[in-house]
């Protein structure tokens, strides 16, 4: 399914199977002479794959003829792109930091003791969860189907590596690369500054809010990702497409509420913190976190949903320990936290 939001801009929805997330937003922007951009795609699924090729064919398309941007590592935007760029005249566009994270998952295990039997970027990160408390059981249970490995790229990419100030130009489009690291460390973004149109990938979304979460070496997410919203708050912006739901007019507005969104979460685990009795790990505290997730309790959340929020609450306890507001206690198997008060 696809619509035109503003002239030669369209916003393709790509069907995400097994997702709360329902779907990806990719947007095609189409030249009358020259080559067409798609910004970002979907998971590597037949259903996904199927529904996006129909939407270009119908917009008359053709692939040969397209550009690829990723704004980002995660499955749900580059997924298909090894399937889609099968043409050696296409360019795809991606950030160096994240173009390195999807060669990472994509490497074969490097040691036969490798954890669960996975390579060494996603034994990083799950050893990692495991510190945070994520229990083991969890973590074999992703390492069989987590999303953001079963439904990547199947085959490496010859990636042109884009940054912050480059400028693209597709149809009547002046794109200037704007670096916006937090939900993913290099997350990038595209801004048209005649027609002020920002193209968000995940850093802005309207009726949900970006997972900011920390994967090990990584560090401080929410530090970053809230400076990146001081950043796109400086900008003149008409209209932010973002990579999910429904597309945003009131961008500022959008930047105060994430802000209060995320004031609120330190809050809930300040107030988490104090009220224990115990030093807590991350997935102990994400446990007693509101969720707007339709589930009666933690218990009945599926492992991915235990996955992501134990990382979000990771995040936010990182950040209060970097305003010195909590002890850190690294025992060896856990990171422990509690209040410094």
């Amino acid at each position: 399914m696809f619509n035109e939001i503003v002239r030669d801009v369209y916003q393709i929805e790509v069907p995400l199977a097994d997702s709360p997330l329902k779907a990806t937003n990719a947007y095609l922007i189409k030249s009358a002479k020259g080559r067409h951009l798609l910004i970002d795609n979907g998971f590597n699924q037949p259903e996904a794959r199927r529904s996006l090729l129909e939407s270009l064919d119908a917009l008359k398309v053709r692939l040969e003829e397209v550009d690829f941007f990723i704004t980002h590592a995660h499955a749900d935007h580059c997924g298909l792109t090894s399937v889609l760029c099968e043409n050696a005249a296409s360019t795809v566009w991606s950030g160096g930091e994240d173009s390195a994270i999807i060669r990472e998952t994509m490497l074969a295990p490097q040691r036969a003791d490798s954890f669960l039997g996975l390579n060494d970027y996603w034994d990083g990160i799950f050893l990692y969860m495991g510190k945070h408390g994520v229990p083991r059981a969890v973590l074999e249970k992703l390492a069989l189907d987590h999303p953001a490995k079963a439904y990547s790229m199947d085959a490496p990419v010859d990636f042109s590596i884009a940054g912050e100030g480059d400028v693209l130009e597709y149809g009547r489009f002046r794109l200037r690369v704007i670096s916006v690291p937090g939900h993913s460390p290099g997350h990038l973004a595209l801004y048209d500054e005649r027609e002020k149109i920002f193209f968000a990938g995940d850093h802005i979304l309207s009726n949900i809010t970006p997972n900011i979460a920390s994967w090990g070496k990584y560090f401080d997410y929410l530090r970053q990702y809230l400076g990146s919203l001081d950043k796109a708050a400086r900008m003149d912006i008409a209209l932010t497409l973002p990579g999910h739901r429904v597309v945003i007019r009131d961008t500022a507005g959008r930047i105060a509420e994430l802000k209060k969104h995320h004031a609120g979460r330190l809050d809930e685990v300040r107030g988490i913190l104090k009220g224990s009795a115990r030093p807590l790990t991350a997935y102990a505290v994400a446990a007693q976190m509101r969720w707007a997730l339709r589930y009666r309790d933690w218990e009945e959340f599926p492992a991915p949903q235990k996955w992501f929020a134990a990382g979000e609450a990771s995040t936010h306890l990182l950040y209060l320990e970097g305003l010195g507001e909590l002890r850190a206690e690294d025992t060896g198997d856990l990171y422990l936290y509690s209040c410094n008060c």
